[in-house]
């Protein structure tokens, strides 16, 4: 096989001097041209391959498939891919085509084409307007949603400020335009095996319940309530609740005005928006920013406070089913500053200012936010300590215990070197007369309590335990 350069006047080059993705590429083609082929299966076709080229392969791989004849090169085709470009989704029906394995464990789903949900005519728009993100939550366990690029990038932002492992828990945030998109986004996950969930403006619950209702239908929503909440119902809850919040507002608004009207869904409100929708949105997030004490100067029989506890019951039972609501307002109520008029820029001079905050400052700030990416992102912590611990007693029990029965400190360090599964990579030994100190030389492992110093009378076991702090500790406090 040569390869020459297009519109150049070198001579023809070996395959080995060209990247391996257009090897894989050539090889490919020439199976999908070949008549004499009627079914390909491909495993990762974009292994290596440019982007561009991704998608002109999926264009080659889409003319070739289908049923074969003898009038054309048409075959049938079944790649298996973890890139996007290979997913094409025109209408509901291509949901059809792609089948989704997620553990060995697991059955593979794959979407009856008789589905009634693919038949609606918002299916049929969602379907022709999936973006990239979409598509790659096609790969996650998890799809979190969110209500534009503002909050995806607040998200992220805090993901990382957090250390909190969205990737590697499976989950891909995907912004949605308008919470109406909500329902039907979360709908179209639910038919392809996913656990979607969503972080909602305050208004998403402050103008009715139609998005968050879809979230109580569940079992486990009704487990909920009924263990949690003593309530037979979700749905019935989440109705009584709204009702009984809404009617407060309707008739004594004059009580929580003036906290109110300080809100940006106050200030910000529409022309065209009914007298009531504004008075709901502005109550609701004022009654999650003040404190109790606040709320019990507004009337004598501690309505406000009675109804922000039955509202916080409802937020409780929505988020253990995935729905978590913004209760502050928007993604720019919890900004520190307001950069800028234009909210993306403001979300990424926000964003920015992250990394010269403390983690308890940014967390107490975002709770709302952090609490959802803490849900959604949890996967069994990697505590390096503990793996570290165990290498840090079996390299330090003998000596420290040779030195307690009474050899030399100097001695004991000089004769480290000499082991065989060389401790001194990891840690450094220094030693006087009454004392041997430990340091961790890494510089990419974070565990806590180094330097430590021991002396003859040390507990060693329990001196170890206790300053690196592993997962183990309270169990070795408990012997104690």
């Amino acid at each position: 096989m040569q390869f020459t350069s297009e519109g150049s006047t070198e001579a023809k080059y070996t395959s080995g001097r060209e990247a391996s993705g257009l090897i894989h590429l050539v090889g490919i083609l020439a199976a999908i041209y070949d008549d004499d082929v009627g079914a390909l299966l491909l495993d990762e076709p974009e292994v290596s391959l440019h982007p561009q080229l991704q998608s002109f392969l999926r264009r080659e791989i889409e003319e070739a498939s289908g049923a074969p004849d003898d009038a054309s090169y048409k075959k049938i085709i079944v790649l298996c891919t973890h890139s996007t470009e290979f997913v094409k989704i025109n209408t509901p029906l291509d949901l059809t085509t792609i089948v989704l394995c997620q553990a060995l464990s697991k059955q593979p789903i794959q979407i009856n084409p008789e589905t009634p949900e693919l038949l609606s005519k918002k299916m049929y728009g969602l379907a022709a307007r999936l973006g990239h993100e979409h598509k790659s939550a096609f790969f996650a366990n998890r799809p979190l949603l969110v209500e534009g690029p503002s909050d995806a990038i607040i998200c992220g932002a805090l993901s990382g400020r957090l250390d909190l492992p969205l990737e590697a828990a499976g989950v891909q945030i995907v912004p949605v335009i308008g919470k109406g998109e909500f329902p039907l986004v979360s709908k179209l996950f639910r038919l392809l095996g996913k656990n979607p969930a969503i972080l909602l403006d305050a208004d998403g619950i402050a103008d009715g319940l139609s998005t968050v209702n879809s979230f109580l239908h569940t079992p486990s929503a009704v487990e909920f309530a009924n263990s949690k909440l003593g309530q037979e119902s979700a749905i019935h809850f989440s109705k009584q609740v709204y009702d009984a919040f809404s009617k407060l507002v309707q008739n004594r608004w004059h009580e929580i005005e003036s906290l109110a009207v300080k809100h940006p869904y106050w200030s910000a409100r529409s022309s065209q928006d009914d007298d009531l929708t504004p008075k709901l949105r502005a109550t609701f997030s004022t009654l999650f920013q003040c404190q109790n004490d606040s709320l019990s100067c507004l009337s004598s029989d501690g309505a406000w406070q009675k109804i922000k506890a039955r509202l916080t019951l409802l937020l409780d039972l929505l988020e253990s089913q995935g729905c978590f609501v913004l209760r502050k307002g928007t993604i720019e109520s919890y900004y520190a500053n307001i950069a800028s008029s234009e909210k993306v820029l403001s979300a990424a001079t926000e964003a920015s200012s992250l990394g010269g905050r403390s983690v308890e400052e940014v967390s107490a700030h975002f709770d709302d936010i952090v609490r959802c990416l803490t849900t959604v992102a949890a996967v069994p912590s990697i505590v390096e300590a503990d793996s570290l611990q165990d290498t840090l007693l079996r390299v330090a029990v003998p000596i420290l215990a040779r030195f307690q029965n009474g050899e030399r400190g100097e001695d004991l360090v000089a004769s480290i070197g000499n082991a065989p599964d060389r401790p001194e990579a990891i840690f450094s030994f220094t030693a006087s007369n009454d004392k041997i100190e430990i340091d961790l030389n890494s510089k990419v492992l974070k565990v806590p309590g180094f330097p430590m110093s021991f002396t003859r009378k040390s507990n060693i076991v329990a001196e170890i335990t206790r300053s690196i702090g592993t997962r183990r500790k309270s169990s070795v406090d408990a012997n104690e």
